[in-house]
């Protein structure tokens, strides 16, 4: 198989419905995620398909029932269908994001650079939740340890305890 990625690697490659995916990209953009059908001999493998348009740079791609989530360094969220690459949905929320999203339970969790703790819907409609103003900056993929919500901004780590 030839080189698949052009341009430099920053997010981590996901396992997903099969599938092997990563991402390259530069100057704060993705520039393709390719999806790659590892053979079962090790040896050789398939592209399955490509993206070149919403691809994230730095943010790692979450997967969901089906469906995965690119969350862009400028602030779109695309929402494609894993087995096809098929676009479902895409929604631009403005802000930067530098951290990944993280999925918990049925909802995908976004932190913005500009210190916003967003919440989508994971499912085929695309749904904003809430907005949790944090109070500062941060860059942080958010973390759940025993049940319990982490949120690391510029200067606090903040605890999120479900009722």
């Amino acid at each position: 198989m030839p080189d698949v990625f052009p341009a430099r690697c920053v997010s981590s490659p996901i396992t997903v419905g099969g599938l092997i995916m990563g991402a390259c990209g530069g100057g704060g953009s993705g520039k393709q995620l390719v999806a790659i059908k590892p053979a079962d001999d090790f040896t050789s493998a398939a592209e399955q398909y490509r993206l070149t348009r919403g691809v994230p740079y730095v943010p790692t791609p979450v997967a969901h029932d089906g469906l995965m989530y690119l969350w862009h360094d400028g602030g779109r969220v695309l929402c494609v269908d894993v087995a096809t690459g098929k676009t479902v949905w895409q929604e631009r929320l403005g802000s930067s994001y530098g951290g990944s999203p993280i999925v918990l339970g049925d909802t995908l969790l976004g932190m913005s650079m500009e210190g916003d703790a967003v919440f989508l819907a994971a499912s085929r409609e695309f749904k904003r939740i809430a907005t949790l103003p944090l109070g500062e900056s941060t860059q942080a993929t958010p973390a759940v340890v025993d049940g319990k919500l982490y949120l690391r901004t510029e200067s606090k780590l903040l605890c999120i305890t479900p009722k």
